[in-house]
């Protein structure tokens, strides 16, 4: 594994996990094996493009959605890069976040961001603005 990516909400709610290997196998034969191991386990092709830059294949299973991107070998490497973003667009099972609820939840469903503004924070903007306004006439 040459590197690895998950988002503060992964894997959920505009998640995404991106993961990147190595290899020196030739690039197609590296994205037909995606082909084949993803059709094999139920998922469908729902894009895919095979130049000589590189190869790309979408896959979808429900709301789930991997992306495989594979480059062969060029000036900056001396291997095939592949790079996976998977992206589950799915709820969560469970509250992501915790907050105050001053009214009653909808039922069945989840927390997923909370945000808070303080009268102080807000006084403070007022007060101290960032930018001062400018009028053209």
């Amino acid at each position: 594994m040459l590197d690895y990516y998950k988002d503060d909400k992964y894997p959920y709610i505009e998640g995404v996990l991106t993961i990147n290997y190595g290899t020196k196998d030739d690039y197609l034969d590296v994205i037909n094996w995606y082909k084949d191991y993803f059709v094999d386990n139920g998922w469908e092709i729902e894009d895919n493009y095979t130049g000589s830059d590189k190869a790309y294949c979408e896959f979808v299973k429900g709301s789930k959605v991997f992306q495989v991107n594979v480059f062969p070998p060029s000036e900056s490497t001396s291997y095939t890069e592949i790079r996976i973003d998977y992206h589950p667009n799915e709820i969560p099972p469970n509250d992501l976040v915790n907050g105050e609820e001053p009214t009653e939840r909808y039922p069945g469903s989840v927390m997923t961001k909370y945000n808070t503004t303080s009268l102080h924070t807000v006084y403070r903007l007022i007060r101290f603005p960032m930018f001062t306004p400018v009028c053209f006439s």
